[in-house]
């Protein structure tokens, strides 16, 4: 080798590295299955009598005239004069610089261990560590301690420079390791074991050939690769734009006010959801948070969501593993679970495994009440819990112990300490001892609300009390009803019973329904229509004036007679002539009719309050109803005057009796006494329901109160309001900002 070839090969040997060139020198030829190195003139250096040659990552240049053979599963050093080293007894060998990574197995060839030596085979540093990985001139290094892998970093005399006291240590740059301590903060170290940050950090990306990005809690900043401060970790995003400058946009901050306007606290999230007084759920980038009201972070977690379960407890996850905690950020359920539920007063916890998935049961403190796990789980009250296992459904306590055994098909329901349960196809009941009260058969059995139960079918159907008497047989099918029964038989005949078994109408007409609920039904057959009371008294019968029957509503019912609709009283009375084209039910003592295809209204006297000239009339709601005509709405009064002009393209009626008016695309309020409190100029409103008002406004958002007064200026991106204490959550977006100009800076 030429003395300039040599001083090139030195350097490279020198900054660390490998000169492929020189490794190019040699080849490596395999014979009968087996292999060898010769040089570039081909001249044999090593027989072929080997399975490998190069190094266990595959590499195969010949590093300072040596390099690794391999001799069934193990690895050994050789020269290029076929002279071995070291016997083929390592699992690993990775060359270095000026040393080779290797590793032996342990004691009990579970795992390997991995130690240090130099080119002639020597060892350096013992075989005693997890992991090595060089960094410069001194090594990564990890190791079980407590029955965790700890990460260090150690020079090549094994002396320790950084401690074992980190968890992760990962690879950012050539020269910047990120090491990851039990707090799951980052410390940047550089090859020298020196830390390159004076601020804890939960991650690190590469942003440019000399910038770093850095996080903590999901802001964001920006150093060099010497740890030197470009921005400080308070943006959600960096980019560079054509001119080669350098933007940053600001975190997205909150302020808290009063219903004064008084501005409060101010909170710097992504988001917000009130959740609780003085509690918050909160997004910054991809962390969640529960916070309190001053902004302290009480739970924080990173690529998950918080789901809600309670007004005092939450879901997490994490790696893809689901976990309970309080608002106060304890942990009352570990992340282990593959789903939890909560029902009542108990915790439902998935587990899938590979032989056996099933639920457990735990309180909401977390302790778990049964070693027992079940396919399925639900609870049928308060006390009582369904199960399924192997198939079948059984019902357990609140604690976890067995009360029927697992041998039905389903279980439907529980009443009066009563099972309605499914048993081969046939429906049955049982009690709280698993013991037969109805055994099973065919048709269908209902739990009556005074604890005995029925059962029905179209052959027989039987009324039994919960010890097993029989109370009442019917050769009909009985559909139970609060107060009692409506039979009915194979042809589809309807009749009557109560809830004492008095057959009120007999198994014989076409219909059998409620009008007034649990009171009054409707009866017909080939004669007409009736109606009977539950106390037995026939209203009236045989009444064939009915076309249609629309219903009843405060003390009128709808009718329809001889093409026309008018209103009679529960005796069946007219009370107003059927003399209308159509009708609405009376509602605050108003009904509407039409006339010649227009819409009025009449009070129960028939008196007409409001003229038919509309084309449509809504149900008047404290004396207000909206009107529409000529393809505009407006808003009438019970005495049929306009108390809001007919100006509008829609009007509608929001929960709290108020009014939402559009015209022009534009939205506008108006209150339950009918009197216009914002004019519609507004792209949307929100009517709180307690005297303010959220609206916006060429997409800037503000606060009114119910007087029109202006609590918070229409200037913010966003308004939230928290029902907990009445505050509302205001933000404007923030701009990016210029941070650098990367042609000014002449080391970026």
């Amino acid at each position: 080798m030429g003395r300039k070839k040599a001083l090139i090969l030195l350097l490279f040997i020198v900054n660390g590295i490998l000169p492929y060139s020189y490794a190019n020198e040699y080849s490596i030829f395999e014979e009968n299955q087996k292999k060898g190195l010769k040089d570039h003139k081909g001249k044999e250096l090593i027989p072929a009598e080997y399975d490998e040659i190069g190094w266990s990552d595959g590499q195969t240049m010949v590093l300072d005239g040596i390099i690794g053979f391999k001799v069934d599963e193990y690895w050994g050093l050789i020269n290029l004069k076929n002279s071995k080293l070291t016997a083929p007894k390592f699992e690993d060998l990775i060359p270095g610089n000026k040393s080779i990574i290797a590793s032996v197995p342990d004691s009990y060839k579970l795992n390997n261990l991995f130690g240090l030596i130099n080119h002639s085979g020597k060892t350096l540093i013992n075989f005693k560590y997890n992991s090595i990985e060089g960094f410069g001139a001194n090594f990564i290094v990890s190791k079980k301690i407590d029955e965790n892998i700890r990460f260090g970093l150690i020079n090549q005399k094994d002396e320790l420079i950084l401690p074992f006291d980190y968890y992760s240590a990962s690879k950012v740059t050539n020269n910047i390791f990120a090491f990851k301590n039990l707090d799951q903060d980052l410390d940047l170290i550089d090859p020298n074991g020196s830390f390159l940050l004076n601020v804890k950090i939960d991650d690190v990306d590469v942003f440019t050939d000399h910038l770093l990005i850095i996080s903590k809690n999901g802001k964001k900043g920006l150093v060099d690769f010497k740890g030197d401060k470009i921005a400080s970790i308070n943006y959600q995003e960096f980019f560079i734009n054509d001119n080669g400058l350098l933007n940053g946009l600001p975190e997205k901050n909150w302020r808290l006010l009063s219903v004064e306007g008084k501005s409060l606290d101010t909170l710097s999230y992504d988001d917000l959801i009130a959740i609780d007084s003085g509690y918050y759920k909160a997004k910054r980038q991809n962390y969640s948070f529960i916070i309190n009201d001053k902004g302290e972070e009480i739970f924080k977690i990173k690529n998950s969501d918080i789901q809600f379960l309670n007004d005092s407890l939450a879901l997490f996850e994490t790696k893809n593993r689901f976990g309970v905690i309080n608002y106060i950020g304890d942990t009352i359920v570990e992340a282990r679970y593959d789903a939890i539920k909560i029902s009542v007063n108990r915790f439902f916890l998935y587990s899938k495994k590979t032989n056996q998935s099933g639920w457990a049961l735990s309180d909401l403190y977390g302790v778990q009440l049964s070693s027992k796990e079940f396919d399925a789980v639900y609870h049928l009250d308060d006390q009582n819990i369904a199960f399924k296992k192997n198939g079948f459904w059984g019902i357990i306590d609140n604690y976890g112990n067995e009360k029927i055994f697992a041998k039905y098909d389903s279980i439907y329901t529980k009443m009066n300490d009563l099972f309605l349960v499914d048993f081969y196809g046939e429906k049955g009941v049982v009690d709280v001892f698993g013991e037969w009260k109805v055994y099973p058969q065919k048709g269908d059995v209902y739990l009556l609300e005074n604890g005995n139960y029925l059962i029905s079918s179209y052959f027989q159907s039987r009324i039994i009390n919960r010890w097993g008497n029989e109370l009442f047989v019917s050769e009909n099918y009985l559909h139970p009803f609060r107060k009692g029964f409506i039979e009915e038989d194979f042809e589809n005949n309807f009749g009557l019973l109560d809830y004492d078994f008095n057959r009120l109408l007999k198994v014989e007409y076409m219909f059998v329904g409620p009008i007034v609920e649990d009171s009054t039904f409707l009866f017909k057959n080939e004669k007409g229509w009736g109606l009977v009371e539950l106390s037995g008294e026939i209203l009236f019968k045989d009444d064939d004036r009915f076309e249609q029957i629309i219903g009843y509503n405060e003390e009128f019912i709808g009718v329809k007679i001889d093409g026309f609709y008018g209103f009679i009283d529960l005796n069946g009375k007219l009370r107003i002539a059927n003399r209308y084209e159509g009708i609405d039910l009376f509602n605050d003592g108003m009904a509407n009719i039409k006339i010649l295809n227009r819409w009025g209204t009449i009070n129960k006297y028939e008196n007409i309050v409001v003229q038919p000239y509309f084309d449509q009339i809504g149900v008047f709601e404290n004396k207000l109803a909206i009107a529409q005509k000529k393809n505009k709405y407006g808003i009438l009064n019970n005495d049929g005057k306009t108390v809001i002009a007919f100006d509008y393209d829609s009007l509608y009626r929001i929960q709290n009796g108020n009014f939402i008016c559009i015209l022009n695309s534009n939205y506008g309020l108006i209150n339950n006494q009918g009197e216009i409190m914002f004019y519609p100029k507004y792209d949307s409103i929100l009517d709180l329901n307690n005297g303010y008002v959220i609206a916006e406004r060429k997409n800037k958002s503000g606060v009114f109160s119910s007087s029109g007064v202006f609590i918070v200026p229409v200037i913010y991106d966003q308004i939230l309001f928290d029902p907990y204490k009445q505050i509302f959550l205001v933000t404007e977006d923030p701009e990016w900002e210029r941070v650098i100009d990367l042609n000014d800076a002449k080391t970026y």
